[in-house]
């Protein structure tokens, strides 16, 4: 199996999540006999502001999102780093975005975004978002 040489340039790329690992866990993948380079192919999850949120780190993983879920069960989400801004095309249901700065604290929380809306942005200080399955609000 040939590995790619990584240069320093490119070990960072890989470090902020533009291009696949490839120097550590390099193999075979069990399920279809195919190089993996080091690429993970779940996602991870972590526990934030009381949500278990899978984390989407590469670009592609950055891009794809939530498009194509049809829905998220209550307490599940997704965070998103490296994002100040985001869009609901493609999208099958409402969501709520709440935006962090580096030090995961809430800038802005955006209720009921429905699908299809094209631009909302969480500021200058927002570096991740937090989406989740949007919640139903309460008459006051």
């Amino acid at each position: 199996m040939v590995v790619p040489r990584m240069t320093p340039g490119r070990k960072w790329l890989a470090h902020m999540g533009y291009l696949p690992n490839i120097v550590h866990g390099a193999g075979i993948c069990a399920e279809n006999k195919l190089p993996t380079y080091g690429i993970i192919r779940a996602m991870e999850m972590v526990e934030m502001l009381g949500v278990r949120a899978r984390v989407a780190r590469t670009l592609p993983e950055r891009l794809r999102g939530l498009i194509g879920t049809r829905r998220l069960p209550d307490g599940e989400g997704m965070l998103i780093l490296r994002c100040n801004a985001i869009h609901t095309f493609f999208m099958s249901f409402a969501i709520d975005a709440t935006f962090l700065d580096r030090h995961d604290r809430v800038v802005k929380v955006v209720r009921n975004i429905r699908p299809w809306h094209p631009f909302v942005w969480g500021g200058f200080r927002a570096v991740k978002v937090l989406e989740t399955a949007a919640q139903p609000t309460t008459g006051d």
